[in-house]
């Protein structure tokens, strides 16, 4: 179908996924639940090494520095986009060509 068509279905919620607004508002509950960690894209790119920390401490996984510098590398976008088929979601193989790491830079389609 169309665009119209596909705004008008997303608008009034009649897609596969749902509307985007439902899926952030259903993580609405999980504040302040001590097994859920919140991060955001933005910081990790930012600085990735703290979101790290923070993970692994969450998890209880007890790494010491040296782990923790030697698995860091290996969490980049680079990393990730060099190793596709470790990371690229099988729930999205079904579009031929379709990336889902692209830039590994914050923005929409538009700035890819």
């Amino acid at each position: 179908g169309s665009f119209a068509d596909f705004h008008e279905k997303w608008v009034a919620g009649r897609i596969e996924f749902g509307r985007w607004t439902d899926h952030i508002a259903s993580w609405n509950s999980a504040f302040g639940d001590t097994r859920v960690i919140f991060l955001s894209y933005e910081d990790m790119l930012r600085s990735l090494e703290p979101a790290i920390r923070v993970i692994v401490q969450h998890l209880g996984l007890g790494l010491d520095e040296a782990a923790i510098q030697q698995l860091l590398p290996t969490f980049s976008f680079e990393h990730m986009k060099a190793n596709r088929d470790h990371f690229q979601p099988v729930s999205v193989q079904w579009k031929d060509g379709f990336e889902f790491m692209r830039k590994g830079k914050r923005g929409g389609p538009q700035h890819v």
